[in-house]
């Protein structure tokens, strides 16, 4: 007898090799194939029992997402520490990896993000595959869109200009026409939207029209955190992925509705909404939760990603909304006077990157002090202010779970050596014990960078994720 994993098969579900085989039966398909190869192997079974990617089950690859969950991470802290019946909340929900995992174990989740196109995304992944009548009227409305649509003086006009003239220099750089083909893909997606967006009745077109644009483009970062960046277009028409990942909805919706019928629980309910990690009142949580579980975004100064508005600008002009803050430079690198930035590991930080100013003896580095202090101080409030919002919102013996890069380390391009590293256990449960939580247990995981990863310095290095598990104080 051979049995094969529910999971393993909606992970294989996911890759190009079965795509179009039918659009009804898909994971029975799946099922025959795959135990072929116990009994009378076919070469499809090969090549499926080979796949690498796992991170494409269902709708987690709705839209391209840097810095997502891993799938089987979520659905293993869920399987160890969610309750039955728990209620889940993700308020840096992201792409909503979180949400689409804790449906699948039957759970009830909410996701909170300050980025529209992250609430678009994260409100995506599972409601509108269960009704799949107003899904796919949608999409048909989107591709009779396309038939008639004129890109206007405005729509052009409106292109983010800071992109525009970067393109135009590659362009004028290297001989190629990339300015041409992204502005006439993305003003036509951004003409589809608006022509028939009063009348959708899910948040699909704009999601799928966000992705294929950032897929079309790809941004690179500068890492003295200036918001500096370089971009990369790809061969891929944006246009032509729209219309790829429209068909791969369409098969998606019979994926779910086989799914209702296999799962010995029904889908948990998920929703999303845009809010503010830090601001309780935003969440919009009308009971108590069993557990927060969520990623916040990297500590900003180790990063060099402070700023996600140029890396956003072309999802916000495809969903014809304003673009979020400026990139403009700090007015005031001034340090904080709260007590909890006396902890050890967080004073460190603090005086490593104010050096400059006469905070300690490292080398000067005024941008440094310029463009990643304040930032890296507004973001601790933010986690602080997280916690507190966190313990509002959990059960009394509820957990919070916090997913976060193990250290985070600065280094010296010039020198070519560490300057300082971060311990992030220790920063983050500093920060949560002054809102009441302890820190039960650190796990930590060594994740397999791509083999192709061009990120400078230190490209080869070991990298490793902590799961910080907290318990509030009060219960021994």
């Amino acid at each position: 007898m051979v049995t094969l994993s529910l999971y393993y098969v909606l992970e294989i579900e996911g890759v190009s090799a079965v795509q179009g085989d039918l659009l009804r039966g898909r994971l029975e398909c799946l099922y025959e194939i795959l135990l072929s190869e116990v009994t009378n192997p076919v070469p499809k079974s090969h090549r499926i029992g080979g796949a690498k990617r796992t991170t494409l089950t269902l709708t987690h690859d709705l839209h391209i997402y840097k810095a997502k969950f891993f799938p089987r991470m979520i659905r293993a802290l869920l399987n160890i520490y969610a309750p039955e019946h728990a209620r889940v909340v993700d308020p840096f929900c992201g792409s909503g990896t979180a949400l689409l995992e804790a449906s699948l174990l039957g759970l009830e989740s909410y996701g909170i993000d300050f980025d529209p196109i992250c609430e678009l995304i994260s409100s995506s992944k599972v409601t509108p595959f269960l009704s799949a009548t107003a899904l796919k009227q949608d999409l048909h409305l989107a591709q009779k869109a396309f038939e008639t649509i004129t890109p206007t003086a405005d729509d052009h006009s409106a292109f983010p200009e800071e992109l525009g003239i970067k393109l135009k220099n590659r362009d004028r750089k290297f001989g190629t026409r990339e300015f041409e083909e992204v502005t006439s893909d993305a003003v036509l997606l951004r003409g589809l939207y608006r022509s028939i967006k009063n009348v959708l009745s899910t948040a699909i077109v704009p999601v799928l029209a966000s992705d294929a644009l950032t897929k079309k483009v790809r941004y690179r970062y500068v890492g003295i955190g200036n918001g500096a960046y370089t971009v990369e277009v790809l061969r891929l028409r944006a246009v032509d992925r729209f219309r790829e990942k429209a068909m791969r909805c369409v098969e998606l919706c019979d994926v779910f509705a086989e799914l209702s019928g296999i799962l010995p629980w029904k889908l948990g309910k998920t929703s999303a909404r845009r809010g503010s990690a830090g601001d309780f009142s935003t969440w919009g949580l009308k009971k108590a939760v069993d557990i927060v579980i969520t990623s916040p975004p990297y500590l900003p100064a180790s990063s060099g990603r402070e700023h996600y508005t140029s890396s956003r600008a072309l999802s916000f002009f495809a969903v014809d909304a304003p673009a979020m803050a400026s990139k403009a430079p700090p007015s005031s690198t001034e340090c904080p006077s709260e007590e909890w930035f006396d902890a050890p590991e967080i004073a460190a930080l603090i005086q490593y990157l104010g050096a400059d100013q006469g905070i300690g003896n490292l080398q000067t580095d005024a941008m440094r002090s310029i463009w990643k202090l304040k930032p890296t101080i507004e973001y601790l409030h933010l986690i602080k202010d997280f916690f507190s919002a966190a313990k509002t919102a959990l059960k009394g013996d509820g957990l919070l779970l916090l997913v976060v890069a193990t250290q985070h380390v600065f280094y010296s391009h010039k020198r070519k050596e560490i300057e300082h590293v971060v311990n992030c256990g220790q920063l983050y449960s500093a920060l949560a014990i002054s809102s009441g939580f302890r820190l039960e247990r650190e796990i930590k995981l060594q994740l397999t960078k791509h083999a192709a990863s061009m990120a400078r310095p230190q490209a080869k290095d070991e990298y490793f994720e902590s799961v910080l598990v907290f318990r509030q104080q009060s219960l021994q």
